[in-house]
């Protein structure tokens, strides 16, 4: 197959930490790769923030880079697709394209007492029906109506038309239009609290309980699709952007997870469990999400989801900020030389917790310290912190679907620690499957870009790509793990009054 006649997709996948962007060849080949980090700020005691500029500037490097280093021209790419970080909040001035104040990013636990205070005022069932998810400080709209009410300047702006918010996504494709797009795709809107995701559309009654002027939004439309062309940076001009995702819809995409069923968790700043639905719209009942997985056309995929607040982030808050640890490489090497953490339990709720618990008032926690506790199983105790985590997600999907869980699909930056995996699977029970290959947000939306671009015509087509995983198998016994999980429910109840 001639790459070059065939074209490219340039996929961007922007996270927390970092941004990517990935040339991929109708072979399903990475054939060009950039990534660079991003900066990430903590000014008080729950805020969470990033610089806008950063969050487009940085991007637009690794799009320069990773042309440059494939030496194409932006003829030879026949699309773009973005996945992002989700529920992070921008807001900027139209006129300018200038961004407002830091960006807010979805761990970011400020308007806490503002979703309480509306949880007192009023009916939330309602809420919960409309967009699938919970009243959380974790979602955008607590987040813009926080900033909307700190700066009555703006929301007068606001109401005259001349500002402009969105999540990354819609900053993105601002800035790579410059201006000329505001728009957000519905696998995004549905992490606002502001999409009905029964109609697919901004729900005027959700508008008006965050007061947030309609006038502020991006058109929505389906993740798949033309969106716009690009004008910045030059290297790319005239290529059409053909897909949006947010970025752990783009991983389950890019796991060919297309089936009922279907199961994924991403390992990044937090750790993300989502299952597909098809088309099957029920909302949860056992503190899980439903969301929007993608919309091609006026089809929508849902799924469920367990959002996992702090998994890689631990790693890193033990290095940086505790300095028990030399690296992240150092907590993963001490993790493998010991089989169990003994009496040691570590609960990373250092952002509140998600599912299925939401609790955002919930503090971290470290117990059963003996004189014989080293570090070896302190790092032990935080692998099994996330792992044990990922499994209480799990068990909350089996009793929402009333099906067992057979197998789990993972990837990101814990999943290339085979010993970590193996801890998962024994956490779990059940296997657990890990692509050879490490991009897969950045894969999925751009095969969905993909296939808009006819790069490949259907969902086979791209699963006959060539794909390899290694996997993982339980080997403890079902009473150890029964013991450790008794261990793990006492010390996550210690967190929590909800429990």
């Amino acid at each position: 197959m001639n790459n070059s006649l065939m074209g490219y997709i340039l996929a961007l996948d922007i996270g927390t930490g970092s941004a990517r962007a990935l040339l991929v060849a109708p072979d399903g080949r990475v054939c060009a790769f950039s990534q660079r980090p991003l900066e990430v700020s903590t000014p008080k005691t729950g805020w969470v923030e990033q610089d806008p500029e950063e969050l487009w500037f940085t991007p637009k490097e690794c799009i320069e880079d990773v042309v440059s280093r494939a030496k194409i021209c932006a003829g030879e790419i026949r699309g773009i697709g973005i996945a992002n970080q989700r529920e992070t909040i921008v807001l900027w001035e139209r006129s300018s394209g200038r961004a407002l104040s830091p960006a807010i990013v979805w761990q970011d636990r400020r308007s806490a007492r503002l979703c309480q205070e509306l949880s007192s005022r009023h009916d939330l069932p309602s809420l919960r029906e409309k967009t699938g998810l919970f009243l959380d400080p974790y979602f955008s709209a607590p987040k813009l109506m926080w900033l909307l009410a700190q700066h009555p300047q703006w929301r007068e702006a606001a109401l005259r038309g001349d500002l402009a918010a969105g999540t990354v996504d819609s900053w993105l494709i601002w800035n790579i239009t410059q201006g000329h797009c505001h728009k957000s795709d519905v696998s995004n809107a549905s992490r606002t609290l502001l999409l009905n995701i029964r109609q697919g559309s901004w729900d005027p009654q959700l508008l008006a309980l965050f007061d947030v002027p309609p006038s502020l939004l991006p058109r929505l439309c389906p993740s798949q699709g033309y969106i716009g062309e690009a004008i910045e940076p030059a290297c790319i001009r005239g290529v059409p952007i053909l897909g949006i995702l947010g970025d752990q819809q783009a991983s389950l995409f890019g796991h060919r997870a297309w089936n009922l069923g279907d199961t994924k968790c991403t390992y990044g700043t937090g750790a993300f469990v989502l299952q597909n639905r098809e088309d099957r719209l029920s909302i949860a009942s056992q503190g899980l999400l439903t969301t929007i997985a993608w919309a091609t056309g006026q089809e929508r995929t849902y799924a469920f989801e367990g959002p996992v607040f702090v998994a890689g982030a631990l790693l890193e808050w033990l290095v940086n900020n505790v300095k028990w640890f030399e690296s992240v490489e150092e907590i993963l090497e001490c993790a493998a030389q010991t089989p169990n953490s003994e009496t040691v339990t570590f609960v990373p709720s250092l952002c509140g917790l998600g599912s299925p618990s939401w609790d955002p008032e919930a503090t971290g926690i470290l117990l059963g310290l003996t004189p014989r506790t080293t570090k070896r199983e302190i790092a032990r105790a935080a692998l099994e912190g996330i792992a044990w985590q990922i499994a209480d997600v799990c068990e909350a999907l089996q009793a929402e679907t009333q099906k067992p869980l057979v197998e789990l699909w993972v990837d990101g930056g814990l999943a290339r620690s085979p010993s970590f995996l193996q801890l998962q699977t024994d956490v779990l029970g059940i296997p657990v499957k890990c692509p050879n290959e490490v991009e897969l947000t950045g894969l999925g939306v751009a095969y969905l870009a993909g296939l808009e671009a006819g790069v490949w015509k259907t969902h086979d087509e791209l699963e006959s790509l060539p794909r390899s995983f290694s996997e993982y198998h339980p080997t403890v016994s079902p009473q150890e793990r029964a013991d450790r999980r008794d261990q793990w429910k006492k010390a996550l109840a210690k967190t929590t009054s909800s429990l």
